[in-house]
Formats: structure tokens, C-alpha cells, sequence
């Protein structure tokens, strides 16, 4: 089972010195699956109405789910 946060499938590998083996989040096939669908991702990538490259478009997913993740912290602290 592959897990999506805003329509980003999301898979977690956390890395501890203090633990034997690595943690993986949804599972091991799921993680497995999502970076392989993101290796094979084409150089270029086409986004609604742009192309960009693959580095930019992960730069961009990466900041919407910043500014959503703000949005909803500062809802909490209120």
C-alpha cells in the first residue's frame, strides 16, 4: 500500500545510528515501488502547462507542501 499526503505518494526510510536496520515507512515493496516510479521519471517533466526538469519539479512539490504544512500549523496554534 503506497500512501499520498496532497496527491504526493509518500514513502519515509528513517536512519538511526542508534538502531540495527533502517526504518521504512508505508512498507519495504511500497518504498521500493515509489523510488523506482521516481528514478524512471523522465529528465523532463510535464507539470500542467510547464515542462521543467525533473530536480525543479521535486524543488516545487517540495515548497507547495511547505506552505500547506505552515498553513496548517498556524490553523492549530490558533
Amino acid at each position: 500500500m503506497n500512501y499520498t499526503f496532497c496527491g504526493i505518494e509518500l514513502t519515509i526510510i528513517i536512519y538511526s545510528s542508534y538502531h540495527n536496520k533502517l526504518g521504512v515507512f508505508s512498507n519495504h515493496e511500497a518504498a521500493i515501488n515509489t523510488f523506482t516510479k521516481f528514478r524512471d521519471l523522465p529528465t523532463l517533466v510535464f507539470n500542467q502547462k510547464n515542462m521543467m526538469i525533473k530536480e525543479e519539479f521535486t524543488k516545487q512539490k517540495i515548497e507547495t507542501m511547505e506552505k500547506q504544512l505552515h498553513k496548517i500549523r498556524k490553523k492549530i496554534t490558533r
